[in-house]
């Protein structure tokens, strides 16, 4: 026989299907954010309140400092630090301009209105031409485990030596998702 039997090609399916997710690296999430990645291990994505370390004053760069040597200190797991930047998105702030621009009125006072409502459009519009200035910057931790109670006992580990400073917060679903595919594709914006 020269085909393939039903269990070879379900073997085949199956190597397929799992290199698949071992190259994308998550399989699923719950609705709180914990993700499912390779090897059986359990993963949960926290982000960072954004902070230029350069631009603090010495109190706040001490505090900032502490507060990342205590979270090394209390938690000892392994865990992945990685930022993420992309462009910033003024498509929302352009229409409003747009709208508030295309809906003024005659007379002398509009007309300066309209002079003010296009200098702010030229503005959002110059934000969003010059990417290489303007970028958002995140910054994120992914912690891992071996079950889901595991991630959330570290979870809670955290977020106690976090103490606020360095703004700890985990990512729900939606966002875990979103995050992947900016990983996945970083030129999509």
């Amino acid at each position: 026989m020269l085909g393939f039997s039903a269990e070879e090609k379900a073997k085949k399916y199956d190597r397929q299907a799992r290199s698949y997710l071992e190259l994308l690296g998550t399989s699923n999430c719950t609705p709180d954010g914990i993700m499912s990645v390779s090897h059986n291990l359990k993963a949960r994505v926290f982000k960072l309140r954004s902070t230029d370390l350069s631009f603090l004053d010495d109190a706040d760069l001490v505090d900032w400092l502490d507060a990342f040597t205590t979270l090394n200190r209390v938690y000892t797991d392994d865990y992945k630090y990685f930022t993420l930047s992309s462009r910033i998105d003024t498509s929302r702030n352009q229409q409003y301009w747009h709208w508030l621009r295309n809906n003024l009125g005659k007379g002398k006072q509009e007309a300066l209105r309209a002079r003010i409502i296009s200098e702010n459009l030229n503005r959002v519009v110059n934000v969003e031409q010059q990417a290489d200035k303007y970028s958002e910057l995140n910054f994120y931790i992914m912690i891992f485990g071996k079950s889901i109670r595991d991630i959330r006992n570290k979870t809670h580990l955290i977020q106690t030596a976090d103490n606020g400073v360095l703004g700890f917060r985990s990512l729900n679903k939606q966002e875990t998702q979103e995050l992947e595919f900016n990983l996945h594709n970083p030129n999509w914006r």
